[in-house]
């Protein structure tokens, strides 16, 4: 259970962009599901309606967003609702066994590290913890085209923060639009694609 939880966690938190901190304070009354039909895909997408509450985040703001799931929560429930002591889900933390303690840090950090090894994944003189799920997030967001102030709202901090972090990506992002129509051959060499 304890490995079937922190799976759920670290999938939400790269789908999310999650503090490490906002996610293991969050409870299931601050989690909603919701679907939302697709006209162009012609089908219902199940997102997350999720409520950080300002207690809980670090700049001590509170904030609504929306994220895909893919059922990740709603399964990772459906499981965890077993070991509760009641039904009621108040007060219930989402990454927790018994609802009532939220995971210690040492917890996700132990499995992070396995998941890495698992992986194949050299740590050595890199610093990839936890929160590398958030840059990656951040960084996704970027690179397809949402602004820094867009960014910011879904992930609570400021539009200068995130680009005064991620301001390396304009170039990354200036590149790939000069290079559009071309892509990189086998030697490196940038050659017009084959229409």
């Amino acid at each position: 259970y304890t490995r079937m939880m922190v799976v759920a966690l670290f999938r939400m938190s790269f789908k999310s962009g999650m503090r490490p901190g906002e996610i293991r304070q969050l409870k299931w009354t601050d989690v909603k599901v919701t679907d939302h039909f697709s006209k162009k895909r012609r089908k219902f997408i199940r997102l997350m309606r999720v409520s950080v509450r300002a207690a809980t985040s670090k700049v001590r703001k509170s904030r609504i967003f929306l994220y895909k799931d893919d059922d990740n929560l709603p399964t990772w429930k459906s499981r965890v609702r077993l070991l509760w002591d009641d039904e009621s889900e108040q007060d219930k933390f989402v990454f927790s066994l018994d609802g009532k303690e939220e995971p210690s840090k040492r917890t996700i950090l132990y499995h992070f590290g396995r998941l890495l090894d698992l992986a194949g994944i050299n740590r050595e003189g890199r610093d990839i913890v936890p929160y590398s799920f958030r840059h990656y997030y951040i960084t996704e967001r970027i690179m397809s085209g949402l602004g820094y102030h867009e960014v910011a709202a879904m992930c609570g901090t400021s539009a200068g923060e995130v680009e005064e972090t991620y301001y390396h990506l304009n170039d990354q992002t200036r590149l790939t639009h000069a290079l559009a129509g071309y892509e990189l051959d086998d030697d490196g060499l940038v050659v017009p694609v084959d229409e």
